[in-house]
């Protein structure tokens, strides 16, 4: 089981949708909230262990595909609230913890803790990245959610009000179709709030 969740820090966890198979394991890491990055409603077994749990951990299900023309920037704070409400009663190793999955633990769940740690910790995508990766050797997000990091880095970790967000928004590819990389990365990466 271990391999399925792994601390990235104190309290964080990220993994596959395999760690919501035991119970006894979310209970041993004192899960207290899990984030589901999944497309669509959480396979029945997974549902069913959450369901045994519900009464002492929160979750918030966020029907995202790992595709590279999804905006991930969109749930960021939301999910940033959620984990830090679940975090803020933190008594250092001993509060609660938050599980952040996606299917594979690969890339949605990997570029939501690395943009939730960004924010909390104010440090830059490169930097998060490492320390994530040094511990949960797995991770490669993909590269439109990396580029999209890479903006939350630049504006400072604000999205909301936040006029660039909005330029970015109004000239996104139509829904459906890939956003090129080069589009992301020539025309916003130098923008600056």
């Amino acid at each position: 089981m271990a391999l399925h969740l792994v601390s990235v820090q104190p309290n964080i966890y990220v993994g596959s949708i395999l760690a919501l198979t035991s119970p006894v394991t979310l209970e041993s890491r004192r899960v207290a909230a899990v984030v589901s990055l999944v497309s669509g409603p959480l396979p029945a077994a997974y549902q069913a262990t959450l369901d045994r749990v519900k009464t002492r951990i929160c979750h918030l299900h966020v029907d995202v595909e790992d595709e590279e023309n999804v905006n991930i920037l969109q749930y960021i704070e939301l999910i940033n609230a959620f984990i830090d409400d679940t975090t803020a009663a933190i008594d250092s190793e001993n509060g609660p913890s938050v599980l952040i999955h996606c299917m594979a633990g690969i890339s949605r769940s990997a570029t939501v803790a690395i943009a939730y740690l960004m924010w909390k910790h104010q440090l830059d995508y490169e930097t998060v990245f490492k320390s994530v990766k040094s511990q949960r050797t797995v991770i490669s997000p993909n590269p439109a959610f990396v580029a999209q990091l890479r903006l939350y880095e630049q504006w400072q970790w604000v999205i909301t009000g936040n006029p660039l967000y909005k330029l970015w928004l109004s000239d996104r590819i139509p829904r459906g179709s890939k956003v090129p990389l080069d589009v992301i990365n020539s025309r916003y990466a130098k923008l600056k709030l």
